[in-house]
């Protein structure tokens, strides 16, 4: 694949449950090729912050009906269980941006002890 970018963000100390949301600029259509977060992490990323807002759920999963009610499925939602870990994503979920190429993400820390979370997504971006 050509054009692959990585995007980094760094929380800051998070504890175990603790939850941030934050945006990458992913463009408008792009791929999600693969994500590294540094600590376990339970990492969503969706089309729109009101998506985002509207998603509850206490846990990773859920019902058809908790999806609908936030208006489908996040663009991606992967869970890891190792410090440093790299999901290789396959198939590639399609991120579709806003206006400004931006997708909304949330992170929520899954281990004990207080620290940053470092997440690199890569990604592909697609001609629109």
């Amino acid at each position: 694949m050509n054009n692959v970018e990585k995007l980094t963000f760094t929380t800051d100390n998070l504890n175990e449950a603790d939850s941030v949301d934050f945006q990458l600029k992913t463009g408008k259509k792009s791929v999600l090729i693969s994500l590294q977060v540094s600590e376990p992490s339970w990492v969503r990323i969706y089309k729109s912050s009101e998506q985002r807002s509207m998603d509850q759920r206490p846990g990773p999963g859920g019902t058809l009906s908790s999806f609908l009610g936030i208006g489908g499925h996040p663009c991606s939602e992967n869970v890891t269980t190792l410090e440093t870990e790299v999901i290789s994503q396959n198939p590639l979920p399609l991120l579709e941006g806003d206006s400004e190429g931006l997708t909304y993400v949330r992170l929520v820390k899954r281990n004990k002890g207080s620290k940053e979370v470092t997440l690199t997504a890569t990604t592909c971006p697609l001609p629109v």
